[in-house]
Formats: structure tokens, C-alpha cells, sequence
């Protein structure tokens, strides 16, 4: 984590489709890990939102401190960012 992140554009990561301890993982919900993640951003400087990528599910959650801001099918948001 940057200890300046006022230059970050996009702040991001996947959350990959596999098993741990009988618990499938791999949705874009935000865990509480993220959100923290954010409000470290945040407190560093960074003024846009987090994206997490549910590999198992295939959707994009967009989040902030305040919560999930939406969520969209990963094909999309492929198609958003133009390709």
C-alpha cells in the first residue's frame, strides 16, 4: 500500500473462485478486509472508489467507505472500459 496514494487512479484486486475450509470464495461482495483497505486509501490521499472482481461469479462491485455503490456483470464492465 502506497504511503502516498493522492496519484492512485484505481485502487483494485480479484477475489479468485476457490474453496477454503468448505467456504467457496470468488463473489465481488466487498469483505470487511476491503472496506478497510479503503479507508487506509483514503486516509493516504486516494479520492476514487475501489472495484473488487469476482472471479467466481463474474461481476465487479464498486465500493466506497460508505459501501457497495453498484455492481455489474464482469462482460460490462469489460465493455465500459473499452475492450
Amino acid at each position: 500500500m502506497p504511503v502516498d496514494a493522492s496519484n492512485v487512479d484505481f485502487w483494485w484486486h480479484t477475489h479468485p473462485n476457490t474453496t477454503i475450509n468448505g467456504v467457496t470464495l470468488g463473489g465481488s461482495d466487498p469483505s470487511k478486509a476491503d472496506y478497510t483497505g479503503q479507508a487506509n486509501m483514503v486516509n493516504r490521499g486516494y479520492k476514487g472508489n475501489t472495484f473488487v472482481i469476482g472471479v467466481r461469479n463474474g461481476t465487479v462491485t464498486f465500493f466506497n467507505a460508505k459501501g457497495t455503490l453498484i455492481t455489474v456483470k464482469y462482460s460490462d464492465f469489460k465493455r465500459m472500459g473499452g475492450k
